[in-house]
């Protein structure tokens, strides 16, 4: 039975399908469009000849993807301009995340490069709480409320160009609802809220998500409006032909009932439209577009029965009362914000640029939404337009996290040179948000492993514009390195310190930090294997340290843009508590260019320790990969050294959004050295590597399998899961 979310309150019209009188004996036509993800797209092609043999559609209803193609054409778009929109979507963006890397604060963008592995997760008194989803929706909520700006002022889906239905299913009663009024953008994201994939919709009492859950093929939706004449198109998956694996028997046991409800809608069609999508997954947004032409060789498979739908006159009359243009946006009248709880309005406020008494301006808008949801505090982000029409009123309506503002996360790194030497680390970060107005946070770490250890620091913004902060901290870390004679390990080398600090700082927008402080603690080191003659250390530790930080690339995984600068200074000073004087001052570039599949990386990093002589417990260190891959991690040490290196991805295949972004393939050569003195520098003496490897950016982190040769012919195998710390 199919249920009608009303509105108003108002009773379903049976006889609501239809935009103008009849032709003779012509008839009215519904057009039911199903769901299938990336699939959906082949309903624009299907469009396309549905316009080419001039059939007028009366109403139509959609599900999931088939809601937000046939939202689309409802609005008055014709089927050019639908494609030009889809076309320019980067879908598997918009379902992969929430903000681009790019936009997240940059306190958010450190989250991210310590803890790839896994998601974000709330703690709360009574547990541990799951996000509702692994994938938000802000991206996608702007594009859908950026295309219903036409249908401004509507909120009866019978008043739209063609009367429109969207089919979704409710959580809490199980039953199927179909939505006809409300807001449009609102409607159709429910109907393609995928369980599990995206977070429900919460109207009144429903919670909604996707209606392929129950009736991917909405027909008998349309005939409920009046349509005489049902063209349904289904673009649902096709049942697993091999049921002989056991995943492949317990996905066909799952999709029976909703197939047998397919098979009945299919029948109850007039004319049924199915494109040969073959084995185009409903997540694989990267293959989407091919979708499109194989809707438009299924439709004129059917030019036959298609011709005797058509009718010139209505269709004339048809294309008038769609065709309007959309409406222009008006001058700002107000702003207004709507959600906000334990995320205070004025932090919100303090992000949006758009002005009062000027002109609405998409793009400025979009930057808008961007900059709150860098708060990293909201599940949705949404915006619309209140009436009056010619001086809106601008809603922001945000929804806070559920799972907040208690958060766990969790980083695992893996790696092995698969000759004898691996290390297994990590770590697990609890940090509380929002402890007041100005946006206070406290962040705490925990690492295990070959390395081990904890930090705790309190970061607190001083102005209502975020930009100054202090931040008070203590840390300790212990760690055992490998030392090296002649490329061979003769020792390990145990190193243990803790300090406490306090810093402040300027934050540079979201792009970048820069901080200075000052530091005091105890630095300990001795010989745990082996006998290198390595000093035996137990030394007070006292230092000024500044560091500035600029992160603007596009993933913390396999970056396919943008770049990264990090410059950290350290003075260690007996007027500051330290035992040992010296200094000092390092710096790391990245930088990352894609033209199509190819993606070129150059970086640049070095150290010097300014003249001086740096501790056993504290030297640079030069080896990994990434860091002259040929040799093993940390087997070079001196108080100078430099890195250059130039490399090349190809990105050979896309994963579904569901997995990740791609598998690339590719290398690096790189350069570099260590020294002992700044005399000792020179071009003569750089070694050199070449790494071919192989790397899959995935949800969990990335994955990296290298193999690394030096130029004196030594080669070193990696395998490398998640982050490194």
């Amino acid at each position: 039975m199919v249920g009608v979310f009303l509105a108003g309150g108002v009773p379903a019209d049976a006889s609501i399908c239809g935009v103008g009188e009849r032709t003779g004996d012509h008839p009215m036509i519904g057009l039911a469009l199903s769901g299938g993800g990336a699939r959906g797209l082949a309903h624009v092609g299907v469009l396309k000849v549905l316009e080419e043999h001039e059939i007028p559609i009366d109403c139509i209803v959609g599900t999931s993807m088939g809601a937000v193609v046939g939202g689309m054409y409802a609005l008055g778009m014709s089927p050019e301009e639908i494609e030009a929109e889809v076309l320019a979507i980067d879908w598997a963006a918009m379902f992969r995340g929430a903000t681009q890397r790019e936009d997240l604060s940059f306190r958010r963008k450190e989250d991210e490069r310590k803890f790839l592995f896994g998601a974000e997760i709330g703690l709360t008194g009574e547990g541990i709480l799951f996000p509702s989803a692994p994938f938000s929706s802000l991206a996608l909520d702007f594009f859908l409320e950026r295309l219903v700006l036409r249908a401004r002022g509507v909120t009866d889906f019978d008043d739209l160009q063609i009367p429109f239905r969207a089919v979704t299913t409710d959580l809490r009663s199980g039953e199927v609802v179909v939505l006809q009024g409300g807001s449009l953008s609102t409607a159709i994201r429910a109907s393609m809220a995928v369980p599990g994939i995206l977070t429900p919709v919460e109207i009144d009492n429903y919670s909604l998500v996707d209606g392929g859950v129950l009736d991917n093929l909405p027909v008998q939706a349309v005939r409920d409006l009046g349509a005489e004449v049902v063209i349904a198109v289904d673009v649902a998956t096709p049942l697993p032909g091999d049921v002989q694996s056991a995943p492949s028997i317990a996905a066909q046991a799952l999709s029976l009932a909703l197939e047998q409800r397919n098979i009945e809608s299919r029948a109850q069609a007039d004319l049924l439209i199915r494109p040969e999508l073959g084995e185009l997954a409903p997540l694989d947004f990267s293959q989407a577009v091919a979708a499109m032409p194989r809707g438009e060789e299924a439709a004129r498979a059917r030019s036959e029965e298609l011709e005797s739908l058509g009718d010139a006159l209505r269709f004339a009359r048809f294309r008038r009362a769609q065709r309007k243009p959309a409406p222009l946006l008006p001058v700002l009248g107000s702003v207004t914000i709507e959600g906000a709880d334990r995320v205070s309005e004025a932090r919100i406020r303090r992000r949006v640029q758009s002005e009062i008494g000027e002109p609405l301006l998409l793009g400025q808008l979009e930057a808008d939404l961007g900059r709150i949801s860098s708060i990293g505090e909201f599940s949705s982000v949404r915006f619309e337009l209140r009436e009056p029409l010619e001086n809106g009123d601008l809603l922001f309506r945000v929804e806070e996290k559920d799972w907040g503002p208690h958060y766990l996360r969790l980083g695992l790194g893996f790696s092995d040179d698969l000759a004898g030497s691996n290390s297994l680390s990590a770590r697990v970060n609890y940090t509380r948000t929002s402890l007041n107005r100005l946006g206070a946070e406290w962040r705490n770490e925990v690492q295990t492993g070959r390395t081990r250890g904890l930090s705790s620091e309190l970061f607190q913004p001083l102005d209502s514009a975020e930009r100054w902060f202090v931040a008070p901290r203590v840390m300790g870390r212990r760690e055992v390195r490998d030392v090296y004679d002649d490329r061979e390990r003769v020792a390990e080398y145990d190193v243990e310190s803790w300090a406490v600090g306090f810093d402040l700082g300027w934050e540079l927008g979201k792009y970048g930090q820069f901080r200075v402080g000052v530091e005091r603690g105890q630095a300990q080191g001795e010989t745990r294997v082996g006998d290198p003659n390595l000093p035996e250390i137990d030394a007070e530790t006292g230092a000024a340290v500044a560091r500035f930080v600029v992160d603007r690339l596009d993933s913390a995984g396999v970056p396919r843009r943008g770049y990264l600068f990090d410059a950290v200074w350290r003075v260690s000073e007996p007027s500051l508590g330290a035992e040992d004087e010296y200094q000092k001052l390092s710096t790391r570039f990245q930088q990352y260019r894609t033209a199509g599949r190819h993606t070129a990386l150059f970086g640049l990093e070095g150290g010097t320790s300014l003249g001086t002589e740096t501790p056993a417990y504290d030297p640079f260190l030069v080896g990994g990969l990434f860091s002259l891959s040929g040799y093993s991690v940390g087997e070079l040490s001196g108080n100078y050294y430099g890195v250059a290196r130039l490399g090349y991805f190809y990105r050979i295949y896309d994963l579904p959004v569901a997995f990740g972004t791609a598998v690339f393939l590719g290398g690096w050569m790189e350069a570099g050295n260590v020294w002992p003195d700044a005399d000792s520098i020179s071009s003569d003496d750089l070694l050199g590597a070449l790494t071919l490897a192989a790397g899959i950016d995935t949800r969990f982190g990335p994955v990296y399998v290298a193999h690394g040769v030096a130029n004196d012919g030594e080669r070193q195998f990696y395998l490398r899961l998640g982050t490194s710390f």
